[in-house]
């Protein structure tokens, strides 16, 4: 079997190749096309770019070539257990079979946690709390590459600033990676000090949406966000993700769904780590055609032929906006982020809007 031609700066297991043909993937996105040669030579990369452009093949791909060629190994941080175990099963799919790898997150048992992770693991994907456990526990000696997978949302995440303190101080030669669809000014002053001489990787959807249409619905009168949401589903065919601020929204939102027969599934902080799982897997398979989630338990879920996703109130900042719409428009697909406002969240509107840099239209049904 002939690697693939972008493939030519990678060593190219058979692996990769039976992975990359089980995916389909043909072609690089311009994010990996820019970054595989800099990451494989050990530079510290910072790969900004709009969700959906492939950044964690990006980094993975030679970051499996990394480990190997040399001893020790890579650990990669993600803020929310759904997207550390999307990355886990990519690890696992594009990995050699007798690498040792391992995930280490929240909702998980400890003990079977730690009792995967040895000296012999050399790809560690976890949350920041599991991975400071680790980290106190000695078990992370040895960690020459470091991923941040969402930047913003880690920065904020308790013990986050020790890990990455201990890990550059035990490993003075640390092999820094960051991949994010979005960069705050906190983020920006982390990369300045942290890896200062760091190659910046954009692409031309960071960090914008391009293949997302944005929309709104006005919600006024006696009609309710939920009604509203429930006439917008009868009335426009597709997959949806819905997003709610608060559990109290979701349940509401739940039972409207249920009493005018739409298919819910409910994926949220609430639900054991099973229940998503299985919550996940019936949208996938199209058995429910709607998915409810949050902020935190939505970042990072990927999932095909999204056609909507649905906003019952605006998100507290561009950032949170831009994550929740990048759930559709996956991979090249066209998908369209609705958000249902009404008169107390005009003013919030009005601020996504001017920061976006992209049209916010009124939803017209094609």
């Amino acid at each position: 079997m002939q690697p693939p031609a972008f493939l030519d700066g990678l060593s190219v297991t058979d692996t990769i190749q039976k992975a990359m043909a089980n995916d389909g993937i043909t072609t690089p996105t311009q994010v990996q096309a820019l970054s595989f040669a800099a990451i494989a030579a050990g530079q510290n990369v910072v790969l900004h770019s709009g969700t959906g452009t492939g950044k964690t093949l990006a980094y993975l791909l030679p970051v499996l070539q990394r480990l190997r060629e040399q001893q020790g190994r890579a650990v990669v941080i993600a803020p929310g257990v759904e997207l550390a175990m999307q990355t886990m099963r990519v690890a696992n799919a594009y990995k050699d079979p007798d690498m040792k790898a391992a995930a280490a997150v929240a909702t998980s048992n400890k003990k079977r946690q730690n009792k995967r992770i040895q000296q012999s693991t050399r790809l560690i994907v976890g949350t920041t709390d599991r991975i400071a456990e680790l980290l106190s526990s000695g078990k992370l000696k040895g960690t020459r590459i470091l991923v941040l997978d969402e930047i913003d949302p880690l920065l904020s995440a308790k013990g986050f600033d020790t890990i990455v303190s201990q890990l550059v101080r035990t490993a003075p030669d640390l092999h820094v990676l960051i991949a994010s669809a979005t960069l705050s000014d906190r983020s920006k002053s982390f990369i300045d000090r942290f890896m200062p001489e760091a190659l910046i990787v954009r692409d031309a959807e960071a960090p914008k949406t391009q293949a997302i249409s944005h929309h709104t619905v006005r919600v006024t009168g006696r009609l309710s966000k939920n009604m509203a949401i429930v006439r917008f589903l009868e009335q426009n065919a597709g997959q949806t993700i819905i997003f709610t601020s608060n559990t109290s929204q979701q349940s509401r939102l739940f039972h409207e769904l249920t009493k005018h027969n739409i298919r819910t599934v409910t994926v949220s902080r609430q639900r054991n780590k099973q229940q998503r799982q299985a919550g996940i897997q019936t949208f996938r398979s199209g058995k429910a055609r709607v998915l409810l989630t949050d902020d935190a338990t939505g970042r990072g879920l990927d999932i095909p032929k999204v056609a909507f996703v649905l906003h019952h109130d605006v998100p507290r900042s561009l950032a949170a906006y831009v994550h929740r719409a990048g759930r559709t428009g996956r991979a090249g697909e066209q998908g369209r982020s609705v958000l249902f406002v009404d008169d107390a969240a005009r003013s919030a509107l009005r601020r996504i809007t001017s920061e976006l840099q992209a049209p916010i239209t009124p939803f017209a049904a094609r």
